[in-house]
């Protein structure tokens, strides 16, 4: 890139691993990973539901002269696509600054020049006056009803969960499944519907959810495709989870309906780390360290609760409401942990040796911080169950441990830099950050930099070396092991923190926290020495590794710098997953950097026109580099996984986060969630920026990456997924949508062949991308891009409507974790918004 010399550096780039992840080679057997990736040059019930703060649906539906039957809701997402675009207009107004046009500058000449949608002739202007009125928050708890567009009934807490679901399912089109040609009833021509009137669209989950948590969710952090609410007006949430852990773990019965279809979730899958069960003694001591934590935290939640004494390890453990606490069985207390393991260690990787030892974790000095670490572990595992007990036991957990957490920290300071305790501030975040919770995902937000100092502070990020001689460590392998462990574990964990810094600051659309130049700490060496069992195995694999001299392992700083060289491109060395995922971070904390500056430049009058625009293209210039970067990544990564037989979980998450961000590269996402939203003065979008994106070369390169990331968590079972990617679809739908509606009836073919346009048609999110369908889509724009149902079915791309409709079913197979539910909530949402 400009700007950035050569460095000298004293390390050649051979002293990276060339060893990859074993245990990536063949870890999964589904069919569908046998894809290839393609080649680089293509690419450039306890708790009350539903009381009284929600209002009837019933008489809100009435208002429409509208009902649904028990089947409607079911059937509607496989009926509700339709394959022909709206025939409507729209104003360049509706649209904000966020894309690029293809790395040159552009500044509009024609203020009062409208853009055509769908090949009429005379433009449809959207007059937000007439529209709804979305943007006012709500005062109170109260005022929700506005929001909701529902009138409070205290009926409504009689019926049942199913009856209230059913009330209004978003139809955003009308689709004849019985032929595939049905064209869609615009739904701009829809009567007005005033906000006091509109239905809040809740979508069927598997799991009773509490009524506040689903108010709450238009007042999230991120994901704000919707008009917000302000966070005086979310109810809170943290007594409830609490109180709902609180009684599942003083109900005596609570675990009697477990049984095999939740073991079955886990046993489909292979896994390369073993479980250890748990003994009499360890469930003894976690369950009287639960049983204080718990009360800490009521006692905080709930003024004026008498605390009663912890009665010790072996004593009996009573809440202040003076019910005896059970631990879930030992059965349960291993399926969580094994569930945590499936979704959390091939990712981010902490466990050494393949083994995961409770037991011997409960016996360490600090038996508090193990016994924090192992519960946000069970609760981790209970995230991803779908049961309305492990959904208390989860969110319950995480809010106890969040206030110990921060407590045995006040406490003694010196443990702020224990690995230990930054190892449960790290599990703290990634369970809150994608808790599904407003207020938890808010105070992971606002801990986040806390955490990241101590970390900084701690100087676990400095360059430490270690000194292993050949001649020492088989003299002592024993020795040499044990520090060899010590040391690794200190480089995973800070890199743990780099993973997930980036992971929030991708999804939650805010800068990187942790700088590449002071990421010195060497990376995670090779995964053959990491899953080493015992000392014998270790020194084999390290006399495979290193041979005769052991080398450290580089740095971020270091591996990045070579990079940007291009050395290790021109060297042939091969990457691990681990490395070439922490090579993103960089690359996205830049695109993060010029898409801000970007966003501070004007569309407006200005006198220093000229000097803007040089200042403007000059940004989107070093982006188009940035582009190039990526595209090096891709083949580094093409390259260094082309022995992959089935793609690793870790290999399709770094590829997942390598197309969110190349999107980056061609859009703002914030300003297309600013459109969602109708954000502005009766939406007065910069009419340059609907310009752009209508004449962008980037609409093709848009659905591609769009297709690719569905394509890649398609591969990836469900009981492996991680726990961000419904923000990875809820990202795809909101570009998707809106590349759709800016170039509908200008980038799509018009033949008036059924037969021709039948014949182009290809599932984008199903091929590779060296597929030959995709590479003349790209090269030439030949052929219609598709999206495939789970039927098969094909779902057309220049229907807007399609795009959000065809993500939200996407979203159904999972009624795992609240966070899901959300996100789904959110888009179906949307939509229902849009068709009026």
């Amino acid at each position: 890139m400009t700007g950035m010399g050569k460095p000298a550096l004293d390390t050649d780039v051979s002293m990276l691993p060339h060893t990859r992840d074993d245990h990536h080679m063949a870890w999964m057997n589904s069919p569908t990973m046998s894809n290839t990736m393609g080649h680089p040059s293509i690419l450039g019930s306890s708790l009350p539901l539903f009381n009284n703060h929600l209002m009837d649906l019933d008489n809100s539906m009435k208002a429409h002269g509208r009902s649904f039957s028990q089947g409607n809701d079911q059937q509607f997402f496989s009926s509700g696509l339709t394959q022909s675009p709206p025939d409507f207009s729209i104003s360049p107004k509706e649209m904000e600054d966020f894309m690029r046009m293809n790395g040159s500058s552009y500044e509009r000449e024609n203020s009062d020049q409208m853009l055509m949608m769908g090949g009429t002739q005379t433009p449809l202007e959207l007059d937000f006056s007439t529209m709804p009125d979305f943007m006012s928050p709500a005062s109170g708890l109260n005022d929700m009803t506005s929001i909701s567009g529902l009138e409070s009934n205290p009926g409504l807490g009689k019926k049942t969960l199913s009856e209230i679901l059913q009330a209004s399912p978003p139809s955003l089109t009308t689709y004849d499944s019985s032929n595939t040609s049905a064209s869609m009833v615009s739904s701009l021509e829809s009567p007005r519907v005033s906000p006091e009137t509109r239905p809040t669209v809740v979508h069927r989950s598997s799991v009773q959810e509490h009524d506040a948590v689903v108010l709450a969710q238009e007042g999230w952090a991120g994901f704000r495709c919707n008009p917000t609410l302000e966070a005086n007006s979310c109810p809170k949430t943290a007594i409830i989870h609490l109180e709902g852990l609180e009684q599942t773990l003083t109900s005596p019965g609570a675990w009697d309906a477990w049984g095999s279809d939740q073991e079955g979730n886990l046993s489909a899958v292979e896994s390369f780390i073993s479980t250890e069960p748990f003994q009499s003694y360890t469930r003894e001591k976690l369950l009287a360290i639960t049983q204080s934590f718990l009360t800490k935290a009521l006692d905080i939640h709930r003024p004026g609760t008498y605390s009663r004494p912890s009665s010790g390890g072996h004593g009996d453990a009573c809440t202040p409401g003076g019910g005896f606490i059970i631990l879930p069985p030992p059965n349960v207390l291993e399926y969580f942990l094994r569930s945590h393991v499936y979704r959390f260690e091939q990712y981010y990787g902490f466990i050494p040796g393949g083994l995961l030892q409770p037991n011997e974790m409960m016996q360490l000095n600090n038996s508090r911080a193990s016994s924090l670490l192992l519960l946000l572990m069970v609760a981790q595992g209970a995230m991803a169950t779908p049961t309305i007990e492990a959904r208390h036991l989860c969110s319950g957990l995480t809010e106890a441990c969040r206030i110990s957490l921060f407590d045995i920290i006040e406490k003694d300071v010196v443990l702020a830099a224990d690995p230990i305790i930054l190892r449960c501030a790290l599990l703290f975040m990634t369970l809150a950050a994608w808790s599904g919770d407003k207020w938890q995902m808010d105070i992971s937000m606002g801990q986040r930099g806390m955490y990241i100092a101590m970390l900084n502070h701690a100087g676990l990020l400095d360059f430490r070396e270690l000194t292993l001689p050949t001649l020492d460590v088989r003299r002592n392998p024993e020795a040499a092991w044990a520090a060899w462990k010590e040391h690794e574990s200190r480089s995973r964990l800070v890199y743990s923190w780099v993973t997930v810094d980036q992971e929030i600051s991708l999804f939650y659309d805010t800068v990187s926290m942790l700088s590449v130049i002071n990421l010195h700490t060497t990376m995670p060496d090779t995964e053959l020495l990491w899953q080493a069992r015992n000392s014998t195995e270790w020194l084999r694999a390290f006399e495979q590794t290193y041979g005769a001299f052991h080398k450290n392992p580089l740095s971020l700083c270091d591996l990045f710098r070579r990079f940007m060289d291009g050395e290790i491109m021109t060297q042939h060395v091969e990457l691990s997953p681990t490395q070439l995922r922490l090579l993103l971070h960089p690359i996205q904390a830049l695109v993060c950097h010029l898409r801000q500056f970007l966003s501070c430049f004007s569309d407006g009058v200005s006198q220093r026109k000229a000097s803007r625009a040089v200042t403007k293209s000059a940004t989107r210039a070093r982006l188009d580099e940035v582009q190039s970067l990526l595209q090096q990544w891709y083949a580094l990564s093409c390259r260094s996984t082309a022995n992959e037989t089935n793609p690793s979980p870790a290999t399709a998450a770094n590829l997942i986060i390598y197309h969110l961000i190349s999107l980056n590269t061609v859009i703002s996402f914030p300003e297309i969630e600013r459109l969602a939203r109708r954000d502005g003065d009766h939406g007065a979008f910069r009419q340059s920026s609907w310009q752009q994106l209508r004449s962008s070369e980037d609409a093709e390169e848009i659905f591609l990456h769009c297709g690719q990331v569905l394509r890649w968590i398609k591969m990836l079972p469900e009981s492996v997924r991680p726990p961000w990617w419904a923000a990875a679809v809820y990202r795809v739908a909101l570009v998707g949508w809106a590349n759709s509606m800016a170039n509908a009836g200008s980038r799509f073919p018009m033949d008036d062949s059924t037969a021709k346009e039948s014949e182009g048609r290809f599932p984008i999110d199903s091929l590779a991308p060296d597929h030959p369908s995709v590479a003349q889509y790209l090269k030439t724009r030949e052929g219609s891009p598709m999206f495939t149902t789970k039927t098969g079915e094909f779902v057309a791309l220049d229907v807007p409507a399609n795009i959000l409709a065809y993500c939200v079913d996407f979203l159904e197979g999972d009624d795992v974790m609240r966070f899901t539910d959300g996100i789904k909530n959110k888009l179906a949402r949307l939509g229902d918004r849009w068709k009026t």
